[in-house]
């Protein structure tokens, strides 16, 4: 289940960046939303690039998620572990005719 929402919430938020006119705050907040629907803990979202423009041509959001803090029953094996995903798309663009 935490894997499923690390990569759903990668996607959502880069599908969010790539939208014109997004910005990486808007990026990051959609990808922190599906993270807090389970009420997942002390995850790091990283928009790359910080700055999106109407030049940028991918956006990238990356979801770390540490088990320590989310584990129900966290494993010895699992101890200190990270889930980690990420997203990449293209931006989406208006052309002018």
């Amino acid at each position: 289940m935490i894997t499923h929402t690390a990569e759903q919430a990668a996607y959502e938020g880069a599908r969010r960046g790539t939208i014109p006119g997004a910005n990486a705050a808007v990026a990051q907040q959609f990808a922190e939303a599906e993270l807090d629907r389970i009420g997942l803990q002390q995850a790091v979202v990283t928009v790359i690039p910080s700055e999106i423009s109407s030049t940028t041509e991918e956006v990238t959001v990356q979801v770390r998620i540490p088990m320590n803090a989310n584990g129900w029953i966290t494993p010895s094996v699992l101890k200190d572990a990270y889930i980690t995903r990420s997203c990449t798309l293209s931006r989406e663009y208006i052309s002018s005719f």
